[in-house]
């Protein structure tokens, strides 16, 4: 964690190519620790998809530190497409289900939800390529809402009764 932290803090430097490189590199390093998603739970993998998502996020702000993207599409993918998945996915395995044995597992719309904050991503860094960004922008933020619609039905209604298997609990019986 800490040479990401360093990374991120040189690119706070105002000289455009070295906070470029920094975080290039950081992006590089992001990736590094997204192995074995295929043996991580499905709530864990959420949460490493996630974090993955900071690696494109990070080389699109170093494009934009030497002017090869707009600013403004660079911040978006980071800001809507890591931290709000990020978000999610943690707030998300307070509801998601929790069998007797096992790992915790993402409802059907803790999914949805998911994949539609990465969409909204995508549309609204796409609006800063498009001569008329204004539909792109709106499309934009009707995914994000629904995005958020999707994680409240799913989280709402779990908040009605008690967890089956708190996350803190001692015993697993019921």
């Amino acid at each position: 964690l800490w040479p990401g932290l360093g990374l991120a803090a040189a690119a706070m430097v105002p000289a455009e190519t070295p906070a470029a490189i920094a975080l290039a590199l950081a992006a590089l390093w992001v990736l590094t620790w997204v192995r074995g998603l295929r043996q991580a739970g499905a709530a864990n993998r959420m949460l490493a998809i996630a974090y993955a998502a900071l690696a494109p996020g990070l080389a699109a702000l170093a494009l934009g530190r030497v002017g090869a993207l707009p600013p403004a599409a660079a911040e978006h993918l980071v800001t809507m497409g890591a931290m709000g998945p990020m978000v999610l996915a943690f707030a998300a395995r307070a509801t998601m289900l929790r069998p007797e044995r096992g790992a915790l597992r993402p409802r059907p719309l803790h999914r949805i939800a998911f994949a539609t904050l990465f969409a909204a991503a995508v549309l609204r860094t796409a609006a800063e390529a498009a001569g008329d960004p204004a539909p792109w922008i709106t499309l934009a933020g009707a995914a994000w809402t629904g995005a958020w619609l999707a994680f409240l039905g799913a989280h709402l209604p779990a908040l009605a009764r008690p967890a089956p298997f708190p996350i803190l609990s001692a015993s697993r019986k019921m």
